[in-house]
């Protein structure tokens, strides 16, 4: 599987979980769901079975995908632009790769 595929099928299913996410909470009651009145995405996954739910996709999607397109980007940039350019581009993805997954721990609590 090419690392574009893998890419958007774990974006698409990210995506669709959300989506189911918030269906199942406006047709359980947790929520009033209209069309001018829709939960945040935050206020979702803060409920105790969906955060789980996104803490592990969003792992998932981050070390098995983005982290691979860091290092993809990373040698197709390598001396491109400057090295210290690259390395900080680097570190700041690999911060972005732990942080997603922490939202779901630390959103709304």
């Amino acid at each position: 599987m090419s690392l574009k595929d893998l890419t958007l099928i774990m974006g698409i299913l990210i995506s669709a979980s959300l989506l189911i996410e918030l269906y199942l909470s406006c047709s359980a009651g947790t929520f009033e769901c209209t069309t001018q009145n829709f939960p945040m995405v935050s206020t979702i996954i803060a409920q105790e079975m969906y955060n789980r739910l996104f803490i592990f996709l969003t792992a998932v999607f981050m070390f098995g995908v983005q982290q691979t397109n860091l290092r993809a980007f990373y040698k197709k940039l390598y001396g491109v632009i400057p090295n210290s350019q690259n390395d900080n581009m680097f570190w700041l993805g690999t911060a972005s790769c732990l942080s997603l997954p922490l939202i779901g721990i630390f959103d709304e609590h």
